[in-house]
């Protein structure tokens, strides 16, 4: 990114303004200032200061391989550009606009990026894809073909529903998650209570009476004591075991092996799969839809999926291609897409109507996954309840039991 310069100068019209331009050198900023015919009278290089605590995390989450900009936020640019477009604003106003009022901080520094490469002659793909991009290759491929086609704003709609979708059945499994979690967290909040503030009054009144306390009893304040002890070792292994599992997870063979048995894994390896296979079918279609080749769009489609098997797969299917045969065959002999996946596929390619039954696809098994989630959480809350039980049952054991060995000892 060019070096940024903050000025004051005049308009045509006598108005002192305020802001901040970006070039090369002085010279370059003072040719930007005129092109929009500003006069400038005082222009001063921004000095370079230590990076935000925001933009360093940032980056560090990018490293680990995170994204700083969810489907939310793509949803809402999308939504918002295109309908900018809609209404007859020109694309670098429109972006101006957009770096102003988003929510996303990462995502206003890229578009303010975005804006001043325009600028200087880019095209909007080459602009979005700057050095510190947040956009996801899908949605910058999406927006160079509506650039070629002439239907920038259509492109735009069309990935403001795609990211939408995808953030809607991201929140069903959050929300599918949420109770689980809660009540996990609320035991074992209890039991640390228990053995941490509860159980220490009992050995005291035992030790007085000179009596043993129950195994149970002993136990749990071992496990205490054990915690005590190393809590700085367990406080720094958290994160150390989550970092190391996010580099491990760049590492194609332990990736590989992972997504892999994220497939095969009972009862969530279905829903896994279904899931992939609606996220598979609507991405497809809708860069078929934007007038993207197949193959190319099997290239992006490969990027957005984030499986190392479904990409070994796509592999498949792209070289198939190329010899001129049809994808159907390679998804069924993978033995990782669905059977109704491939049978859509396979109709789609004979009648021509591919983007069509892809979308029919994507929407049968979003539905699909919306009731196995659904089932999953009636399932999870009587297991959850039962598990609560022991909890509860161990806790009033561990209180009881010393107490009726104290009244027998009396």
């Amino acid at each position: 990114m060019s070096p940024q310069f903050n000025y004051i100068a005049k308009t045509r019209e006598g108005k002192t303004v305020r802001g901040c331009c970006y070039g090369a050198d002085r010279k370059e900023a003072l040719f930007h200032l005129l092109s929009r015919g500003l006069i400038a009278l005082k222009l001063r290089a921004k000095r370079e200061i230590t990076l935000p605590v925001t933009v360093r995390l940032t980056r560090a989450l990018r490293i680990l391989g995170l994204r700083d900009c969810n489907n939310r936020d793509l949803m809402i640019f999308c939504r918002q550009f295109s309908t900018m477009l809609k209404a007859g604003i020109p694309v670098l106003p429109s972006l101006r606009v957009l770096a102003a009022r988003l929510e996303n901080s990462a995502l206003r520094r890229h578009l303010e990026e975005a804006a001043h490469n325009l600028e200087e002659g880019r095209t909007l793909a080459d602009s979005l894809h700057g050095k510190e991009n947040p956009f996801p290759p899908l949605l910058t491929s999406m927006v160079a073909a509506g650039e070629a086609t002439g239907i920038l704003d259509k492109i735009l709609a069309r990935l403001a529903d795609y990211y939408e979708k995808q953030h809607d059945l991201e929140e069903k499994i959050r929300s599918a998650c949420a109770y689980p979690i809660f009540v996990l967290a609320i035991a074992c909040i209890v039991v640390l209570v228990m053995i941490f503030f509860v159980l220490p009054q009992f050995s005291s009144i035992f030790q007085s009476f000179g009596m043993e306390m129950p195994w149970f009893n002993r136990l749990l304040l071992s496990s205490a004591q054990l915690i005590k002890s190393f809590w700085p070792l367990l406080l720094l292994t958290v994160p150390a075991l989550l970092v190391s599992m996010a580099l491990l997870m760049k590492k194609d063979n332990f990736r590989l092996l992972f997504d892999r048995l994220r497939l095969r894994f009972p009862l969530y390896g279905r829903i896994y799969t279904q899931t992939m296979a609606s996220r598979f079918a609507l991405t497809l279609g809708t860069l078929l839809g934007g007038g993207l080749s197949l193959h190319q769009s099997l290239q992006l489609a490969d990027k957005v999926i984030g499986n190392r098997a479904v990409t070994q797969a796509l592999g498949d299917l792209q070289k198939a291609l190329q010899n001129g045969e049809t994808i159907a065959e390679p998804m069924e002999h993978s033995g990782i897409f669905p059977a109704l996946l491939v049978e859509m596929v396979r109709i789609g390619e004979a009648s021509g109507t591919l983007e069509y039954t892809l979308g029919q696809a994507a929407t049968f098994y979003e539905r699909d996954s919306d009731y196995l989630i659904s089932r999953l959480s009636s399932i999870l809350e009587p297991f959850l309840l039962l598990l609560v039980s022991i909890f509860v049952g161990a806790l009033v054991y561990s209180v009881l039991s010393p107490m009726y060995q104290i009244f027998q000892n009396i």
